[in-house]
């Protein structure tokens, strides 16, 4: 008789500050006979080496609770460090305004999960991811479409001074976070404007018509600096 092959078992690893959600998610992980739940990192620092030392297969990066720019920043490092891991962003979609999405997208992640989507949707998900047949349920496809055509609006350097005018509100310390001189930030600035009063057929729009706009997209998610 043939020997029976085991089935591969997934080994997922989350890198969460907020542990309570992710211990939930891992208890329910370790439910499935084909997944094995390595814990959970509450020092996103320390991510690039206890990806390495443990080899998951899969890495859960959570974006919803605390600075969302410190997982972006996690997923980044990891991306780069250990491209063969399978990273799933979690994500708040009513919090995180199209800004957010796109900066996750640009470090291309296996997959985007919405907490709002549930646990037995989590766990196909992380599934899907381990295969590579992950797909964006129908609202975070249309969020997606939404984020990738934003962005498309502008620049690098427009996108950074959106970013620090979300977080900080003013000129000056904008230009301290971008390192832009004010000359440099004005200049970005007219470019923004003219972009959105065409885009949204707007006669006018003042310093803080434009940090308001900036935050209700989720700008003030993302590092200047990024």
């Amino acid at each position: 008789m043939a020997a029976t092959l085991a089935a591969r078992t997934t080994r997922i690893l989350a890198i969460d500050r907020h542990l309570s959600m992710a211990e939930a998610y891992g208890l329910r992980l370790g439910e499935e006979e084909d997944l094995e739940f390595l814990g959970v990192l509450a020092k996103p620092s320390a991510a690039v080496s206890a990806v390495e030392k443990l080899r998951p297969d899969v890495c859960l990066i959570d974006t919803i609770s605390g600075d969302a720019a410190t997982g972006i920043r996690t997923l980044a490092d990891i991306r780069e460090s250990s491209p063969a891991v399978r990273c799933l962003v979690l994500v708040d979609v009513e919090g995180s305004g199209e800004a957010l999405l796109a900066e996750i997208l640009h470090f291309d992640p296996a997959g985007i999960f919405s907490k709002g989507d549930g646990l037995e949707q989590f766990v196909k998900a992380v599934r899907q991811v381990a295969e590579g047949t992950y797909e964006l349920s129908p609202a975070m496809a249309l969020q997606v479409s939404s984020a990738r055509s934003l962005m498309s609006m502008f620049s690098t350097g427009e996108r950074r001074v959106m970013s620090a005018l979300a977080r900080y509100g003013n000129k000056a310390e904008a230009a301290s976070a971008t390192f832009y001189s004010p000359e440099t930030i004005n200049t970005y600035l007219r470019r923004i404007r003219k972009r959105i009063t065409e885009t949204e057929s707007k006669s006018e729009f003042r310093l803080p018509d434009l940090v308001a706009w900036a935050r209700h997209h989720g700008f003030h998610h993302i590092e200047p600096t990024l």
